[in-house]
């Protein structure tokens, strides 16, 4: 009997991330090729007295020893991922800096976690923008360059907060203060994204210390979608899905061609967002024009129905001409295009909150029919009804 290939996997469970790409291997191997698996490389436990980085160089040497066939690793570092690569054993690596020549490694689609984020506060109506992050951090700066990005493009700057490399030893209590007192010198209402989720959580925590009020003041937004993190957060936090789940699957299948003695079809594997889970964390309107906050208030309220731009002109009782201006002027589109985004938005929750056929979606997100749905759904998401489910379900099987 073919003995089974090991496959050695560190990357962690502490977090979502980690855990979706887990469950993306797992689901990989059970539909192509029986592996044993190695989570966590029990050897780590083998260096008690070595901490941190130095403990996983060490418990490279062991990989062979161990008659490992290959490998699935988050790299802290170039360094290490070059490391891991040194051993000459098949390897996709996670990689926190950048990509290294000849190995198969994970990266995240550039700007296109920001630009979401970004997208998503300013639907919401804010004109003041910040970002909490980590100076040290790969995935911080990446997404911080995005949001920066999308906003600079419609003329505005984020005020950011990053910790220092020097204060890297700094107890959580004295960063809170240091957070808190950036959080009250922001001017209000403010939309803030945080590098992840767990930052987002800090940034809660600082916000009530600095008696900041979320989202009345701060809208929060993190990234991940760690629905542990999010649930129990108070207010619970909107967040970013990421497609972590389908880049499990993709980093089991190249493995699986290295291991059989193939190149892989691919050098890069692109980490990207799928959609935003909003929460209590953002649900509020920043519009200080009277007649566009009434406005958008009523197409909220009636994401369910269909509804026209003269209903929501009388909703506002102002002319048409003078509340069309006014959309225009405080969020850059007209009233149609609003309320069909809003539909799209219904559309988007029904999709992954339900398994009714579209055309019982489309009835109960405001459209006549699932072709009219199918057209305005493609025109916002870029893909089609059907497309956005089946992408959204592989990266959260559980949906019922």
């Amino acid at each position: 009997m073919k003995q089974k290939r090991k496959v050695v996997l560190a990357l962690g469970t502490e977090r979502k991330s980690g855990r979706a790409i887990l469950r993306g291997i797992a689901r990989y191997a059970s539909l192509h090729t029986p592996w044993v698996f190695e989570t966590e490389p029990p050897f780590y436990g083998k260096y008690p007295y070595i901490v941190g980085e130095d403990r996983r160089a060490r418990a490279l040497t062991d990989l062979g020893d161990m008659g490992a066939d290959g490998v699935i690793a988050f790299a802290v570092n170039k360094a290490q991922a070059e490391a891991f690569l040194s051993t000459g054993l098949p390897s996709v690596i996670v990689p926190v800096e950048d990509t290294v020549p000849g190995c198969c490694c994970v990266i995240e689609e550039r700007y296109a976690v920001g630009l979401m984020a970004a997208e998503h506060l300013l639907n919401r109506g804010f004109k003041q923008f910040a970002y909490c992050g980590l100076n040290r951090t790969y995935w911080s700066r990446v997404r911080e360059e995005g949001f920066a990005h999308r906003l600079n493009q419609v003329g505005y700057e984020p005020d950011v907060y990053c910790r220092d490399e020097s204060s890297r030893q700094t107890s959580w209590g004295l960063e809170q203060r240091q957070m808190a007192m950036w959080l009250r010198s922001l001017p209000k209402p403010v939309g803030l994204m945080a590098f992840n989720d767990e930052r987002a959580q800090q940034v809660l925590e600082a916000g009530k210390l600095a008696d900041v009020r979320v989202p009345d003041e701060v809208a929060i937004v993190g990234v991940d979608d760690d629905d542990i993190i999010c649930d129990l957060a108070d207010p619970p936090l909107s967040s970013i899905a990421m497609n972590f789940d389908d880049v499990g699957y993709e980093a089991a299948h190249q493995l699986h061609l290295q291991m059989a003695g193939k190149k892989p079809s691919m050098w890069e594997i692109h980490q990207r967002p799928t959609h935003i889970v909003t929460r209590q964390s953002t649900d509020i309107l920043a519009v200080e024009d009277k007649s566009v906050s009434t406005a958008l208030r009523f197409i909220r309220s009636h994401a369910a129905d269909m509804i026209t731009v003269q209903d929501v002109v009388n909703a506002a009782s102002v002319s048409r001409r003078l509340l069309e201006r006014h959309f225009q002027r405080t969020l850059g589109r007209s009233v149609h295009k609003e309320i069909q985004r809003v539909h799209v938005e219904r559309a988007c929750e029904l999709l992954l909150r339900t398994d009714w056929p579209l055309r019982q979606v489309a009835a109960q997100a405001g459209f006549s029919g699932s072709v009219h749905l199918g057209v305005a759904f493609k025109r916002v998401m870029k893909l089609t009804p059907q497309g956005y489910r089946d992408q959204s379900m592989s990266q959260n099987p559980g949906i019922s």
